[in-house]
């Protein structure tokens, strides 16, 4: 005689064993972006600072100035540069209007999910 089976269902302790290991995935990658983003940043200033130590003869070499506020001007000049411009733009100011035209560049051609992001983040304050 052959016996009907049914499919079985995750027991409830299957599925907070998944749902913790999915947090733990999360807070791990979370964890190694953050950690990439802080080590480029610091290798960033210990370089400017480097740059701009260098060529003062007259400046003590026993101590070089980390993140200093040319360090965060020039920073946030690079970081600015290309896409991430526009993105700032339209986060701040929307997107254009008005007619199309081909001579005048407009930030159409952005999808707003990233600057939307932006305007979310820098409401909150960061």
């Amino acid at each position: 005689m052959a016996r009907k089976t049914t499919p079985k269902t995750p027991s409830d302790a299957h599925q907070r064993t998944a749902t913790a290991s999915w947090f733990a995935a999360v807070r791990f990658t979370l964890f190694a972006f953050l950690l990439s983003r802080f080590l480029i940043v610091l290798a960033s200033a210990v370089t400017f600072a480097f740059a701009n130590h260098w060529p003062q003869p007259e400046a003590s070499p026993q101590f070089l100035e980390l993140f200093t506020t040319d360090f965060f001007a020039k920073l946030k000049t690079l970081v600015l540069q290309d896409d991430a411009g526009w993105y700032l733009q339209i986060a701040q100011q929307g997107y254009d209007t008005g007619t199309f035209d081909p001579t005048v560049f407009k930030n159409w051609a952005f999808f707003p999910l990233h600057p939307l992001l932006w305007r979310i983040l820098m409401t909150v304050g960061l």
